[in-house]
């Protein structure tokens, strides 16, 4: 984040069914009449009829089943599991060059995580928008004048990834809270991202006591000697 914003704290950085039918007339329809016989002692009994309700019942039941099966969906939501976002960022300001780059990563569980180079962190959530894009939402806490809490800033930005998936541009606008933080959003801002990936371990150009042997008190530290 642009560092204008750090007047107003030191520590503002960025980033950045179914419906059940019935069956009508069902109760009467399947049972038989007995119907007295015209003769003494002796009793017929006729077939039941089908009704038109119970047609309709039937109609009814397999419209029913028939609605209440699930559809399949036309397209795949976009997950951040696998998304090319997840991994660790080194983030510059590219509307402020000047400032100090910081670090950030994107979980593939949706969760943002950012630290800046004075300590300031804060935590957020993204969201796939699609294949190699994501929406992001930041919030960091910072410290009044006497170490009190002094407010916060929220960031929501908007990021494509490029299709080598090692960088990634941004806009945001950031938002204010706290007493006296002017009202409303502001940008946009723009950043670029970076890729941290595993490098192989080099040769050591020394050993840690030749690194660090000298910063005792009242010594020079040897610093190696570079190479071009």
């Amino acid at each position: 984040m642009r560092r204008l914003v750090v007047s107003l704290s030191a520590g503002m950085l960025l980033l950045v069914g179914g419906v059940v039918a019935g069956s009508a007339g069902a109760g009467s329809a399947g049972r038989p009449e007995t119907v007295p016989s015209t003769e003494p002692g002796v009793a017929t009994s006729e077939a039941p009829e089908t009704t038109a309700a119970g047609v309709a019942s039937t109609e009814a039941s397999a419209t029913t089943e028939t609605a209440s099966e699930p559809t399949e969906p036309t397209e795949a939501a976009a997950s951040t599991e696998g998304h090319p976002l997840v991994g660790a960022w080194i983030l510059v300001d590219t509307g402020d060059p000047e400032s100090a780059p910081f670090l950030a990563s994107f979980s593939a569980d949706g969760i943002y995580h950012q630290d800046d180079f004075d300590g300031l962190g804060g935590i957020g959530a993204w969201e796939a928008s699609s294949p190699t894009s994501a929406a992001m939402t930041f919030v960091q806490h910072f410290a009044g004048d006497e170490g009190e809490f002094g407010g916060s800033t929220t960031i929501r930005a908007t990021i494509e990834v490029d299709p080598d998936g090692q960088t990634f541009t941004a806009e945001y606008t950031i938002e204010f809270g706290g007493e006296g933080a002017p009202v409303g959003e502001y940008g946009p801002g723009s950043v670029s991202g970076s890729r941290i990936n595993v490098e192989p371990i080099g040769t050591p150009a020394g050993t840690l006591d030749e690194m660090f042997g000298g910063s005792e008190e009242g010594t020079e530290m040897t610093v190696p000697p570079t190479t071009t």
